[in-house]
């Protein structure tokens, strides 16, 4: 049986209708006013989805600059329920999941991929990182920390020269276990960009700038797991139109790298490091004269049974996508633009999965190419996964969002009766992002969209749909990369990094699964904290020694971890809240 269900409304017939193009502003009060812009002349001649009261919404779009890779899911008051952030045009937006607006800060310089979310600064409190690019015949780009209320951090934004752009999205690591997490930024000249990380005061970190050759190919990756709120892997690696490059914490270069190849080039392709107990490799795609799926060692050695070639050398700018249930990852999966291998999925050793490559599945050309997320079925029986699409509906104007039903090991792989959902405007080279925006505990999936009708500058759309689906933060991959900071590490659901022994005295966290109190029992004094999945701190003890209980009554179902530290030496143990 399908357990996905959306409402529909039907047009019965094709009708020619003027649809309105419009702005919604978000007023100095925190309500929204809708300000129409333009008209235009459609066709509607199909069913369109129902979305959730108080959207869709638009939103000016700049004229050169097509916002990419979606938005992003935060919950920034900690009720449970998340924030819907993005940027449009030159300002950047904070929605409630009932159409509200939170606030919006106008911005200097065009908001084009989607900020990024963590608690830098280990205050409990979610800051939202952004970059701009110069606009067109401009020549300067920023970079903007903001509080969870849409206050501009003391000494930003940062400004950068037209030979210093900025595209992309903020990377947000502690490569220190300090709790004070570094900012990883890429930017590029006309021949050479440069490799920055920056502590959460704007200083650049001892060892960077680094000098690369080549435009850098957006976002970087780094070996951080927010999971288990440590580095794993001493590892940074960052794209660029000419090569893969790796570099260790401290900037230097890893032996191996950096990795070329004349007939292959990057451009949006951000990489993955994918970590399990047997070893790390970065997961990636790439265009050019030969473009290729590839899997790399961190030795700068391809991995055995791969790369391998895209379908009819057709080129790819997606970014990948991986999963497991185990220990191990179950497949990488890359979406392209070719209409009859549009979706790929391969087991780890390169060998492709059965059933696939799968052809396109919504009408018009092209393929389903751009974020792919998922999340696991609440039994762990099923997973539902989400795409977008580079086809439009030349009629109707509408985009298309896929829904795709299989078993954890992609068997049975089918797209739902439901889908494809209709957005207006294309989803190609967007995101569906995953979240719960009402808290009724049912997943959430909320879509940015942009016109590309006539010339000039158009509209983006925040679409926000609502799914029957039992909503499983746990076993999510909901955004961007993965996770709101943008880090790139993957590891499979089923591998827990949390449980690192680095005190020789005894600990235990009991009862796990637990209901309303979690206790701790340890010989040597320490700082307790529970932290959620997005690194935000829940609770907080000091001084904890011999036995401490913690009343974790009030927090939501889903997987935390209990932080505990004695000086330099911190560990960290998984537990679930039922």
């Amino acid at each position: 049986m399908n357990h996905f269900l959306l409402l529909v409304s039907i047009l019965g017939m094709a009708v020619f209708a003027k649809a309105q193009m419009y702005n919604a502003v978000c007023t100095g009060a925190g309500e929204s006013m809708l300000m129409e812009s333009s008209d235009i002349s459609v066709v509607a001649e199909k069913s369109r989805s129902q979305q959730m009261a108080g959207w869709p919404k638009a939103f000016s779009r700049d004229e050169y600059y097509t916002n990419a890779r979606g938005l992003c899911l935060a919950d920034l008051d900690g009720n449970g329920t998340d924030e819907i952030l993005f940027g449009a045009d030159t300002a950047i937006y904070a929605y409630k999941g009932d159409g509200t607006c939170l606030w919006r800060v106008d911005l200097q310089g065009i908001a084009y991929y989607p900020p990024s979310c963590a608690d830098i600064d280990n205050d409990g409190n979610l800051e939202i990182l952004m970059y701009t690019r110069a606009p067109a015949g401009t020549s300067t780009s920023y970079f903007y920390i903001f509080d969870k209320n849409g206050n501009i951090r003391d000494g930003f934004p940062k400004s950068y020269a037209s030979t210093q752009i900025i595209i992309g999205s903020p990377v947000i690591a502690d490569f220190d276990g300090d709790r004070q997490m570094e900012i990883i930024v890429a930017k590029f000249g006309s021949s050479q960009s440069k490799l920055y990380v920056y502590e959460p005061d704007g200083s650049v970190r001892s060892g960077f700038p680094k000098n690369v050759t080549g435009r850098f190919a957006v976002t970087p990756s780094v070996g951080y797991d927010s999971k288990s709120g440590r580095m794993v892997d001493s590892l940074i690696v960052l794209n660029t139109t000419a090569a893969i490059y790796a570099f260790d914490l401290n900037g230097n270069v890893l032996d191996g790298f950096p990795v070329q190849d004349d007939n292959v080039k990057f451009s949006y392709q951000s990489p993955l490091i994918c970590h399990t107990n047997e070893k790390t490799v970065i997961v990636g795609a790439s265009h050019g004269d030969a473009p290729i799926f590839y899997s790399l060692e961190t030795n700068g050695q391809f991995t055995e049974g791969w790369p391998l070639p895209t379908a009819n050398n057709a080129w790819t700018y997606t970014a990948p996508t991986v999963g497991g249930l185990g220990e191990d990852f179950d497949f990488y999966m890359f979406t392209q633009r070719d209409s009859e291998a549009a979706i790929h999925a391969m087991h780890p050793d390169g060998s492709y999965i059965d059933g696939f490559p799968a052809p396109r599945v919504d009408a018009g050309e092209g393929g389903s190419e751009g974020v792919t997320t998922y999340m696991y079925s609440t039994d762990l029986e099923k997973i539902y996964i989400f795409g977008t699409s580079i086809s439009i509906d030349t009629l109707t104007g509408e985009g298309y969002v896929h829904i795709f039903e299989a078993n954890p090991d992609l068997s049975d792989f089918h797209e739902t009766d439901e889908s494809p959902l209709h957005v207006q405007g294309l989803s190609f080279m967007s995101a569906v992002n995953l979240g719960d925006v009402n808290g009724n505990g049912k997943l959430d999936l909320v879509i940015q969209s942009y016109d590309q009708m006539g010339e000039g500058a158009d509209s983006i759309h925040i679409s926000v749909f609502e799914t029957n689906y039992d909503y499983n933060p746990s076993f999510m991959y909901g955004t961007y990369k993965g996770r709101n900071d943008r880090c790139g590490f993957v590891t499979p659901f089923g591998l827990d990094l949390s449980v690192e022994d680095v005190f020789s005295d005894r600990i235990s966290v009991y009862p796990n699964p637990a209901h309303d109190m979690i206790f701790v029992e340890i010989n040597v004094a320490s700082d307790l904290q529970i932290v959620d999945l997005t690194g935000k701190t829940v609770f907080s003890y000091i001084g904890c020694s011999e036995k401490c209980d913690m009343d974790v009554s009030g927090l939501k179902p889903g997987v935390y971890f209990c932080r505990i530290k004695n000086n330099d030496k911190v560990q960290t143990v998984k537990f679930v809240k039922l």
